[in-house]
């Protein structure tokens, strides 16, 4: 957005949140935290899959943003796991659920 914050900034904004991910999932707890959910916009969504998978910023610009309501599943964090990206793109709408929508509009 012009004037707004870098892909760079938003990146190392992102970067900040890590520790306290893996603070709160470490097995050390006496309650580790086994799942998270992010939610938040397309830029921010790539710039966290980049910095946590460990792409590249090349990778960054070839991506699209994720659509609206879709779903990306990282899992297999780990040491013995390597992270592994699962995508669940935006669910489609059944013709009753459309129809049912076009009455509440």
């Amino acid at each position: 957005m012009p004037l707004g914050e870098s892909r760079v900034h938003v990146a190392d904004r992102i970067k900040g949140v890590f520790g306290t991910i893996l603070r709160d999932a470490s097995p050390e707890r006496s309650n580790p935290v086994g799942s998270f959910i992010i939610v938040s916009h397309g830029v921010t969504i790539r710039c966290f899959r980049m910095r946590w998978m460990h792409y590249p910023w090349k990778w960054h610009e070839r991506e699209k943003n994720p659509r609206n309501c879709s779903i990306q599943l990282i899992g297999g964090i780990g040491i013995q796991r390597p992270a592994r990206l699962f995508r669940f793109e935006q669910a489609r709408q059944s013709p009753q659920a459309r129809r049912e929508e076009g009455r509440l509009g």
